[in-house]
């Protein structure tokens, strides 16, 4: 029987494309770092705020989520809570009248929808959608955002590689390994 290394076909790639694109690869993978690190240190800051940090999770869950497939999750998990007898969950319980909660303020909605925009942009661009098929008006603030978060998102698409004024897709690479998660079958 034949080594599996004898039969392998010899390396594509030029000496030049590679250390190139492997360059790329070391400062994507900062980025991820710098990224996760950012991350953490915000929920840090949430957390010392007094947020709920499973409640915040949570809600990050169901923003991934259609509105109508949100709804149906949040319905179907208030009553099979209450085909328990949960008593911890009850409607009065969680919309009190002396949840004198303030809302926030009219920066920090424009901020937030801002973000909404762009997420939503490049969720569409990375889903291959059309950048015109957006729920803001054409020509406002918020469409602009859409609009670059969709290129971004396109950009993810194709593993867009820049360079000395130029941008070179890179098909992604056939056979790519799954991830820890997938390959263990998490939920």
């Amino acid at each position: 029987m034949a080594d599996k290394h004898d039969a392998a076909p010899a390396p594509t790639v030029s000496p030049n494309e590679f250390t190139s694109v492997f360059a790329e690869l070391i400062k994507a993978t900062t980025r991820k770092h710098v990224s996760v690190a950012k991350m953490r240190g915000i929920r840090a800051q949430l957390e010392k705020a007094g947020t709920n940090m499973r409640a915040l999770d949570f809600v990050i869950k169901l923003r991934r989520l259609e509105a109508d497939e949100a709804a149906i999750l949040l319905r179907d998990i208030f009553r099979y809570a209450g085909f328990l007898g949960m008593d911890a969950v009850k409607q009065g319980d969680m919309f009190a009248a002396s949840d004198d909660v303030a809302m926030p303020n009219e920066t920090q909605r424009g901020e937030l929808a801002e973000a909404v925009a762009y997420e939503e942009g490049y969720r569409a661009g990375k889903a291959g959608r059309d950048a015109g098929d957006t729920r803001f008006p054409a020509g406002s603030p918020l469409h602009q955002r859409h609009y670059e978060g969709w290129v971004d998102g396109q950009a993810a698409i194709v593993g867009v590689k820049k360079g000395k004024g130029s941008v070179k897709a890179v098909a992604p690479a056939a056979g790519r390994r799954k991830s820890r998660s997938a390959r263990a079958g998490a939920i």
